[in-house]
């Protein structure tokens, strides 16, 4: 599903993103997105059900985003349904931030 997320990016015309980016936080945690633009600093993650349901998932989605909006990362989660129903709005939504990012 994140290959037809990034599809979706391409085909919506933003920039093409940094895949599984590793990031380490300032407790030295190392974690992986799955979309980076480092220019501005905007994060995409991908939410899928299957890994990210049990509540210790959820507890660690929170910690990552944490950490990731800490050192100042725009952070946008999203899920199959903002990919496969509504594609424009979720483009737009990412272009927004790396729009606003910027400024």
């Amino acid at each position: 599903m994140e290959s037809e997320a990034r599809l979706m990016m391409l085909d919506g015309g933003l920039p093409e993103p940094v895949l599984q980016l590793r990031f380490v936080d300032r407790e030295g945690v190392v974690w992986r997105v799955d979309f980076a633009w480092l220019d501005p600093d905007v994060i995409v993650e991908y939410d899928g059900y299957d890994w990210h349901k049990t509540p210790e998932q959820v507890q660690r989605d929170h910690r990552k985003r944490a950490a990731l909006e800490e050192t100042g990362y725009r952070v946008l989660s999203i899920v199959r349904e903002d990919v496969r129903d509504k594609p424009a709005r979720t483009v737009r939504r990412i272009g927004d931030l790396l729009g606003r990012a910027a400024a």
